[in-house]
C-alpha cells in the first residue's frame, strides 16, 4: 500500500495518480486524512499542507480548500477506485499499543485491514472455527492449539 499524509504538499498530484492507468497500476493507494482535515472539509475551510525537507530545512507550505479536496478525492475514487481513505486519527489513537510511546504505525497492508509499523509485514490467514467441533459439540481445545501454532509459523 502507498499511502501518503493529508498533510503533504503533493497532495493534489497523489490524488490524480491513478487517472492515468500507465502510472502504479501495481500497487493499491490511500490518503491518510485527519480529523483536522475532514473538519476543515465540512466547514468548507483551507487546510495547511506542509512537508519540512531535513536536509536542507527548507519548508514548504500552501493553503488548500479542503472540501475542493475531498471532492477530487472522492470522485477519482468513484472513477477509478483509488485512492482509498485510511483515517489514520483512527489507526493510531484507537489501538492497544496507542499508550506505548516507542510505538508507531507507519501504514497498512495492502488491503488497508491491518496496519503496520515501518518493516511490518502482513501474513492474512484464518482457520474455520467449526472444523474444531466435534460429533459431540464439544469444541477441541488441543487440536486448535496446534492449528494455531501451525497457522502462526507459516
Amino acid at each position: 500500500m502507498i499511502s501518503l499524509d493529508c498533510t503533504h504538499p503533493d497532495l493534489l498530484e497523489f490524488i490524480d495518480i491513478k487517472t492515468d492507468l500507465t502510472k502504479v497500476n501495481k500497487a493499491n493507494i490511500s490518503l491518510k486524512v485527519n480529523n483536522e482535515f475532514m473538519n476543515a472539509v465540512e466547514q468548507k475551510k483551507t487546510f495547511t499542507l506542509n512537508f519540512k525537507r531535513e536536509a536542507t530545512g527548507e519548508e514548504i507550505t500552501k493553503e488548500v480548500d479542503a472540501s475542493e479536496i475531498f471532492k477530487r478525492f472522492a470522485e477519482n475514487n468513484w472513477n477509478y477506485g483509488e485512492p482509498g481513505c485510511l483515517f489514520w486519527d483512527r489507526v493510531t489513537t484507537w489501538n492497544l499499543l496507542a499508550l506505548d510511546p516507542d510505538f508507531e504505525y507507519a501504514g497498512t497492508n495492502p488491503c488497508g485491514e491491518e496496519p503496520l509499523p515501518a518493516g511490518g509485514s502482513c501474513s492474512l490467514s484464518s482457520l474455520n472455527l467449526s472444523a474444531f467441533v466435534n460429533e459431540q459439540g464439544i469444541f477441541d481445545i488441543p487440536d486448535f492449539i496446534h492449528a494455531v501454532k501451525i497457522a502462526v509459523r507459516a
